[in-house]
């Protein structure tokens, strides 16, 4: 393979990797679907927000050797920073590790420091030669204040990232490069930055603790406004779980691999869950930290709802409707199977400590259109109603888009709705 020589559409330039004025890096979350924006801030005493809890973590350093997952944000036209990476440990007592797995067989030298939870990359590493006998190193390039990268070898001693829960997060702006920085003009390897490793390893049995519970009718308040949809135009049913350990906590499995789930979303989708708890009906907090299973771009996007997201970082729920009272918020609630999530917001591994809303290409805010209905099924009584009652409620259609069909044309693949029951049928 050859090296990259172009900068990608991601950077605004489609053009020589040697410019001499380089475009600046995109400084806020990439937008595959439409601009992002944050979302609503908490007034707490002195304007000071609480510094969010650490998740929970390894035992050991020895618990981090293993496989995985790199992502990041690309500046080249191709080999994005994705993929699976394998961490060693080479030495427990001083936290030497190896960082391997990267194109062309390089292999990152590194530091843990468990007591402190972070993982340092020195800059300007020898990698030796490639395929094409061009001399490598990996390095970090310096950002200007305007967001453009400068030429050459950068000023930071390393890459330290944070170990939060089972993902190391990079600081944003660390830009990293696979190539010769003595030679910038044979291209880089790799080009990025907002790098996170999450572990593939260290996740245990993501079903221990939860046991089936039925399904749901899901209106998605976090993903559909991001493609400007209303997500109360095209539910589709999901899988249900209850939690064996905690109290009225649940979550939606897999939501965005669901059969009826719209296509334009599935394609984008892995497995993942959204869990949210009912122990409070008038605060129903969906709970941050977690994969729901949607990437965007190269950004793995975790949902939670506005009570959630500030439940962890410590406050309580006096604080925050306190905080939030001259915002006028709504908080979500639950009644009689059926949870409201009015105040829908998500975030990625590279920025657990914010909160953020979708907004159209002319910065239109989209959140008040970020509004999620749960219908649990089985807490709704829909699982208990008589034989037959199903085939007496009014039937709906969808397209395999998950687009509300009113009157589907014959010889038309769709998805029919009727009560709890939702088929896959040829229109006649």
């Amino acid at each position: 393979m050859n090296k990259i020589y172009a900068l990608a559409l991601s950077a605004l330039l489609c053009g020589p990797a040697l410019a001499a004025n380089r475009q600046p890096i995109t400084k806020n979350i990439a937008k595959s679907l439409n601009l992002v924006e944050t979302s609503t801030r908490l007034n707490t005493t002195g304007g000071v927000q609480k510094a969010p809890q650490r998740a929970a973590s390894f035992g050991s350093i020895d618990d981090m050797a293993g496989a995985w997952e790199w992502s990041g944000k690309n500046l080249l036209t191709s080999n994005a920073p994705s993929g699976e990476l394998t961490i060693t440990i080479t030495n427990a007592t001083t936290g030497a590790a190896t960082i391997s797995g990267f194109i062309q067989n390089f292999v990152l030298q590194a530091t843990i420091d468990f007591a402190k939870g972070t993982v340092s990359i020195p800059n300007n590493q020898d990698l030796g030669e490639d395929s094409n006998g061009d001399k490598n190193y990996f390095y970090l390039k310096d950002v200007t204040a305007d967001g453009n990268i400068t030429d050459g070898l950068g000023s930071a001693a390393a890459s330290v990232g944070k170990i939060e829960g089972t993902t190391i997060v990079f600081p944003e702006l660390d830009v990293w490069a696979f190539g010769d920085y003595t030679q910038e003009n044979l291209g880089w390897w790799y080009l990025c930055y907002a790098n996170t490793l999450t572990s593939l390893e260290f996740q245990g049995d993501p079903n221990e603790g939860w046991e089936d519970f039925g399904t749901a009718d899901f209106q998605d308040g976090w993903i559909m406004p991001g493609f400007e949809e209303d997500p109360s135009s095209a539910p589709w049913t999901v899988n249900v779980q209850k939690s064996t350990e905690t109290t009225d906590l649940y979550r939606l499995n897999k939501p965005y691999l669901a059969e009826s789930c719209p296509s334009y979303i599935k394609e984008a989708a892995k497995e993942g869950y959204i869990v949210f708890s009912i122990a409070d009906p008038e605060f129903v907090q969906v709970l941050p930290k977690v994969y729901s299973g949607f990437d965007n771009g190269s950004n793995k996007l975790n949902l939670f709802n506005i009570e959630g997201f500030y439940i962890d970082m410590g406050l309580t729920k006096a604080d925050i409707q306190d905080g939030l009272k001259d915002q006028n918020v709504t908080y979500s609630t639950y009644a009689d199977g059926v949870v409201n999530i009015p105040n829908c917001r998500f975030n990625m591994p590279s920025a657990l400590d914010k909160a953020y809303s979708w907004s159209t290409s002319e910065n239109v805010s989209l959140a008040d259109k970020m509004v999620a209905k749960i219908t649990i099924h089985k807490l709704a009584g829909v699982d208990n109603v008589v034989a037959g009652s199903d085939a007496e409620a009014p039937a709906e259609y969808f397209n395999l888009q998950g687009v509300r069909v009113a009157n589907p044309e014959a010889g038309q693949l769709v998805i029919k709705r009727q009560g709890s029951t939702v088929t896959k049928m040829i229109a006649r």
